[in-house]
């Protein structure tokens, strides 16, 4: 429904009606493991008109584990698990990474640590960034969840050739 009544017809929109912005929507920050860490895979799944900018974080508390061929972290007191933040996902883009994930995943919210960059555009401590979501074994005791690694490279040189072959950093 408008907000101008009809019978105002055009001339009661006024300048302040016409810049007035629409209300933000509040994005997300995600934390990723596995295959999603490839800015150019993540972008191809989400029909992104180009690749994210994605930053190297570290996520405590938790340890990398494989079930079948999939990277799952579980919660491990101690443990660290190298990652990337995706700051400004939308929800939408959220619950299509939901069903990507399936159902050995839940989501949780934690908080990772980016390290500067060390170019100027960051001070040169670690940065906690809080409120990020990170998906997590649904059920972590499972005899299907088994101590091992997963590495992106291999990952890319398997399935991905050519095709998903960028740093996973936005360049």
């Amino acid at each position: 429904m408008s907000a101008i009544p009809p019978s105002a017809g055009p001339a009661a929109l006024t300048t302040t009606s016409l810049s007035t912005p629409a209300t933000a929507h509040p994005t997300i920050s995600l934390f990723f493991y596995g295959t999603l860490q490839d800015s150019k895979f993540l972008a191809e799944l989400l029909s992104l008109p180009k690749a994210p900018k994605l930053t190297r974080a570290t996520l405590h508390d938790f340890k990398l584990k494989t079930w079948g061929m999939y990277p799952i972290v579980v919660s491990q007191a101690g443990s660290l698990v190298e990652g990337m933040l995706w700051e400004g996902a939308t929800e939408d883009q959220f619950e299509s990474l939901e069903g990507y994930e399936g159902y050995a995943y839940k989501w949780v919210e934690t908080e990772v640590e980016v390290k500067a960059a060390g170019d100027g555009t960051r001070d040169a401590d670690e940065v906690v960034k809080k409120g990020v979501r990170v998906f997590v074994a649904r059920e972590p005791e499972s005899d299907e969840i088994e101590e091992g690694t997963w590495n992106l490279e291999e990952w890319r040189m398997v399935w991905g050739g050519e095709r998903w072959g960028g740093s996973g950093e936005s360049e």
